[in-house]
């Protein structure tokens, strides 16, 4: 059993998680394993860009150049920050949306209960911005307390923190149905015209 336990990747990187992150809550240690799995296991991946990477290896700078890029590329490997969300949670347990004072504010477990209130500075880009449907659920999770899952990553780059949220627009609910035939309307403005035809639900004609 106890070899079964070690051959366990999941289990191996959990733990060495747990070793290097003792303060750290275990559910980030989940997020975190639940993202790496969806990189290709047929090919090898270097965290933090292959580019990057490369760029480093080769030497060709030197000086604050050098440190600029290598700093660069630790942001880019280590400054990941992720919490999947669950309905059971409020949405997410470690990294969730509140409303402080009339501020959307971002409240970050980071361990020892311990939390941190981030300002969260996000103005639509347009009308279509996924960004109104996320905070109009929102807002109706706050007040019916109905909620649903979101997951936030964070990332940190040139020295500042940027947020994504991840999450599913429910399908509208049915209300009309081709369950008593349906009526099809068809108009013209020059010359004006109106046609109505009526068919059953297995497409047989009824009147027009």
């Amino acid at each position: 059993m106890e070899k079964e336990k070690t051959k366990n990747p999941h289990a191996q990187i959990y733990q060495r998680l747990r070793q290097l992150f003792p303060d750290l809550p275990t559910k980030y240690f989940d997020s975190a394993i639940y993202k790496a799995k969806q990189y290709p296991t047929d090919k090898p991946v270097v965290f933090g860009g292959k580019r990057l990477f490369e760029k480093l290896c080769k030497n060709q700078l030197s000086g604050k150049a050098r440190e600029r890029l290598k700093k660069q590329w630790r942001e880019i490997r280590q400054g990941t920050f992720i919490s999947i969300g669950s309905k059971s949670d409020k949405g997410n347990r470690l990294m969730r949306f509140e409303d402080l004072n009339g501020q959307l504010h971002l409240r970050i477990n980071t361990g020892n209960r311990e939390f941190m209130d981030a300002k969260v500075l996000r103005e639509p880009s347009n009308s279509k911005d996924k960004w109104l449907a996320f905070m109009a659920m929102l807002l109706e999770s706050w007040q019916t307390q109905s909620y649903f899952p979101y997951t936030v990553e964070l990332k940190l780059r040139e020295g500042e923190v940027y947020g994504s949220v991840f999450f599913e627009i429910p399908a509208p609910e049915v209300r009309y149905t081709k369950e008593n035939g349906v009526i099809a309307i068809d108009t013209n403005a020059s010359p004006i015209h109106l046609a109505i035809v009526e068919v059953s639900k297995t497409g047989e004609l009824l009147s027009y």
